[in-house]
């Protein structure tokens, strides 16, 4: 054990970004061209079959299982962006084996992690779904970016006066996630004077918005949503810039 004087880099180098929003977007659009080398370099781990209409380099899987072996094969591969689309399924596939797990060792017939007593069954699913996340890190040492897509949970707080926005995954889950990861972008459509509609993504965190950033370069900013956007302030190394206003979030 030593100290070691760190140095961040700098321009574009292999992170762990998480975007969400709601349906239809763009983040699958966005997944399959989310490479500096083009489309051609990008493989997108397809969950749910949500890049049927979309050109694109993809594998299909359908439980953890596959998951693994899709994330061996793309471990392998040449492919330097990887794209899960959407980690809100492949929580799904933990509680599912997190409910088999715990119904063999306790000798049960529950069918939802809900039906276990004092939260075991949403512990065991959450400690499945952040070990598959911890080993994406690896990902980074052979300077491969990789890129989750999620879906967004909108509440109406309880004054009815502000809403939230986050994660689709359970609470607890979703702020440990956001810490394994280099960055969250939240995906928001808004109208300009002539009400033609605009694709941004905020890494600005708010008390009621899941966003954020390690990367200095992109951390307390509203971009336009493209991988072009995110190259550019990546490379010319611009710090700052923030935005005064809130987004105002729009369902396209």
């Amino acid at each position: 054990m030593q100290i070691e004087k760190n140095i961040p880099k700098s321009g574009w180098r292999p992170f762990i970004m998480l975007i969400y929003g709601m349906p239809k977007v763009g983040k699958s659009t966005l997944a399959a061209e989310f490479s500096p080398m083009g489309a051609d370099s990008s493989l997108i781990i397809d969950t749910e079959n949500g890049t049927d209409e979309i050109a694109c380099n993809r594998i299909k899987v359908t439980n953890l299982d596959e998951l693994a072996n899709a994330l061996n094969i793309a471990y392998k591969s040449n492919f330097n962006n990887i794209a899960i689309d959407t980690i809100d399924e492949v929580y799904h596939w933990a509680e599912t084996a997190a409910v088999k797990m715990l119904n063999a060792k306790m000798k049960t017939s529950h069918t939802t992690v809900e039906e276990f007593g004092y939260g075991v069954g949403y512990a065991v699913a959450r400690t499945m779904m952040l070990s598959v996340i911890g080993k994406l890190h690896i990902f980074k040492s052979v300077g491969k970016t990789v890129l989750l897509i999620s879906h967004q949970k909108q509440a109406i707080n309880d004054t009815e006066s502000e809403k939230s926005r986050t994660v689709e995954l359970p609470g607890k889950l979703s702020r440990m996630l956001a810490a394994s990861v280099d960055a969250i972008a939240l995906v928001y459509v808004r109208r300009d004077k002539k009400g033609k509609l605009h694709r941004y993504m905020s890494f600005q965190p708010y008390d009621q918005v899941d966003a954020g950033c390690r990367l200095p370069e992109l951390a307390g900013k509203d971009i336009e949503f493209s991988f072009h956007a995110i190259y550019r302030e990546l490379t010319r190394g611009k710090v700052g810039d923030k935005h005064e206003q809130q987004p105002d979030v729009m369902a396209a």
